[in-house]
């Protein structure tokens, strides 16, 4: 299975999939926005199904961002977190997996109407970040290099993975809070009465966050 295919195909397949499930959730987060009931219960098995999908998609690429890292470790025979080419996709996998283990430890799996909405729009935009990352990976030296003396040592592998996996869920972290306070703050611009959201509030409130993320780099 290893010899099927290199890293970087293993890496073009992972983001193709992890934009596939994005689409498919902010698909479901959008039609859960606009169309829920205004008790926030959204009896839909396409949207279940779609949700569904989108997880599917994400722990699909978590396996294929594993793969990548056990073909890479073939290909220069060493924890392949020597150069950014390596270390990035080993930060993406754990994006992957914790952003799986939050959507269920967070309980974002039973909830339901706009709740669940949110929860979508949560793993998708994860899932967006994951795809463009990969992206400029793609464009990054592929060359391996044999370890220097001084990286040669038992707790290389341990840090690396240590670091890299706090540095992503903390990403991931930030953007729930980012989509929380988000809501917060044009629901009380929007509507500030705590009756349940009309349909055109429904829509304008994830809408007014996504506005922020062409700025993320300023």
């Amino acid at each position: 299975m290893l010899s099927l295919f290199t890293f970087r195909e293993l890496l073009e397949l992972t983001s193709t999939v992890a934009l596939t499930g994005a689409v498919l959730g902010l698909v479901a987060a959008l039609v859960r926005f606009i169309l829920s009931d205004p008790d926030g219960s959204t009896p839909r098995p396409v949207l279940r199904a779609l949700s569904g999908l989108m997880l599917a998609a994400c722990s699909l690429s978590l396996a294929l961002n594993g793969l990548a890292m056990a073909v890479r470790y073939v290909e220069v025979q060493h924890w392949p977190a020597q150069s950014m080419y390596e270390v990035i996709p080993l930060g993406t996998t754990a994006c992957f997996l914790s952003t799986l283990v939050l959507y269920f430890v967070l309980g974002l799996h039973g909830a339901r109407g706009l709740a669940r909405g949110f929860g979508d729009l949560f793993v998708a935009l994860i899932l967006v970040g994951a795809w463009a990352t990969l992206g400029v990976v793609l464009n990054l030296d592929p060359s391996g290099r044999a370890l220097p003396p001084a990286l040669q040592s038992a707790w290389f592998s341990t840090h690396i993975s240590a670091y890299m996996f706090g540095y992503f869920t903390l990403f991931i972290a930030t953007l729930g809070s980012w989509l929380h306070f988000c809501f917060k703050f044009w629901r009380g611009v929007l509507q500030s009465t705590d009756h349940p959201l009309d349909r055109r509030t429904r829509w304008a409130i994830p809408a007014a966050a996504l506005l922020a993320v062409p700025f993320g780099k300023l």
